[in-house]
């Protein structure tokens, strides 16, 4: 098989299962963690949004409209602020947003901020713009599923000591979950790295793929949180 018909079959397979997932939190067919799974279903969409593009090639469709692209790019920036607050809806399902939660708009403001100025700055040649945008992604990917881990570690200890039975509020299936998205946001932010941030390989989609399959996985294992 040709290197770009493998790629494009990792491509439709990473797309496919990342939109079917994200309908079954949507569905949430075992009615469990609503607001959790809620959320947990937008970042699910956002990150099959990376590959819109591609697929639209894959399968002729035509052309994305400009404007609609530069804004479901532009939305990819919250990709990690909704599974971080899917996390504290898992951990907390009784959460209530605050105004010190607008912290988490800094980022996406600095993102919006770039996408600006490369607009404006037409196609002038500017490599810099694009490699700050692509950099504010990964360190934001990185940074929030580290803190996300934190926070998970922080929670199962806390019910460790106010619990002797914790088998139905146990969130080791989410620990892991977070566990493969910093394994893969680490081996992405590497590969872009030395690569000069080009557009993924099939390598890198198929580790993509497999951690699809393995939050799928481990995120058929939640109960409810009480």
């Amino acid at each position: 098989m040709h290197p770009g018909s493998l790629n494009n079959l990792i491509i439709i397979l990473v797309f496919g299962a990342l939109i079917l997932l994200a309908f079954l939190k949507f569905a949430n067919p075992d009615n469990v963690n609503k607001k959790a799974n809620f959320w947990f279903g937008l970042f699910l969409l956002l990150w099959a949004s990376f590959w819109m593009e591609e697929i639209v090639l894959i399968t002729n469709l035509g052309a994305i409209n400009t404007y609609l692209a530069a804004f479901i790019h532009y939305l990819q920036i919250f990709l990690c602020v909704f599974f971080y607050f899917s996390i504290v809806f898992y951990i907390n399902p009784n959460f209530k947003f605050q105004l010190t939660d607008s912290k988490h708009l800094i980022i996406p403001g600095l993102f919006l901020a770039i996408n600006l100025m490369q607009f404006f700055n037409g196609h002038k040649g500017n490599t810099i713009l694009p490699a700050l945008a692509a950099g504010l992604i990964i360190f934001q990917s990185v940074l929030y599923t580290a803190i996300a881990f934190l926070k998970i570690r922080r929670h199962q200890k806390h019910v460790q000591q106010f619990s002797s039975d914790t088998i139905e509020i146990d969130l080791s299936w989410l620990e892991r979950i977070i566990i493969i998205l910093f394994v893969t946001s680490l081996l992405f932010a590497a590969y872009s790295f030395l690569n000069n941030m080009p557009t993924p390989n099939a390598s890198i989609n198929f580790v993509q793929l497999v951690a699809v399959f393995f939050i799928a996985y481990y995120s058929s294992k939640q109960k409810e949180i009480y």
